[in-house]
């Protein structure tokens, strides 16, 4: 029925404010680039749709997150968080465990360029905890699959790999 949303950055460190912005558009920190250090939050509230059917749940939405780019390296980390608060009646669909529901996910990534311009190798590690519970609402439908997730743990995920870049982000 209602949803309140926004999002406040701060570029920190960067001789120039405006390349600095444009110099986050990727994680990678070329050569002669300056230093470049980013912070953000976000929040989103949602009252969840009333009707006939009964209520959909009211979600809280949160990130926390920053971004650095120097000498050919970078990092990035970020929190995001989810809490779900049902009103009742409950609408046909929405898990029992939705009530109260805190999820949350971390992430982090850091790339370094090895070979200058050319080849950077990167690592990235997320970590999700859905809190016992799924449920995702879908152009005004509540999607299959919502449902309890009892006895589950946090999902953690590691990616390794490396760009080879030959002219920049037009071939890589």
């Amino acid at each position: 029925d209602v949803a309140v949303a926004g999002r406040v950055e701060l570029l920190p460190l960067g001789s120039d404010a405006a390349k600095g912005w444009r110099q986050l558009r990727d994680r990678s920190s070329w050569r002669g680039e300056p230093a470049v250090v980013l912070l953000g939050a976000a929040a989103d509230y949602e009252r969840g749709e009333s009707g006939a059917a009964g209520r959909r749940p009211d979600v809280l939405k949160w990130t926390v997150d920053g971004s650095v780019q120097a000498r050919g390296a970078g990092i990035c980390v970020a929190a995001v968080g989810q809490r779900l608060r049902v009103r009742a009646p409950r609408a046909d669909g929405v898990p029992e465990a939705a009530d109260g529901a805190r999820q949350l996910g971390l992430v982090a990534q850091a790339n370094c360029f090895v070979v200058p311009d050319r080849l950077e190798p990167l690592v990235r590690w997320e970590w999700i905890d859905l809190d016992g519970v799924y449920y995702r609402a879908n152009q005004g439908a509540i999607q299959a699959g919502s449902g309890d997730l009892a006895g589950s743990d946090g999902l953690s995920i590691l990616t390794a790999g490396a760009n080879c870049y030959f002219r920049r982000h037009d071939a890589k």
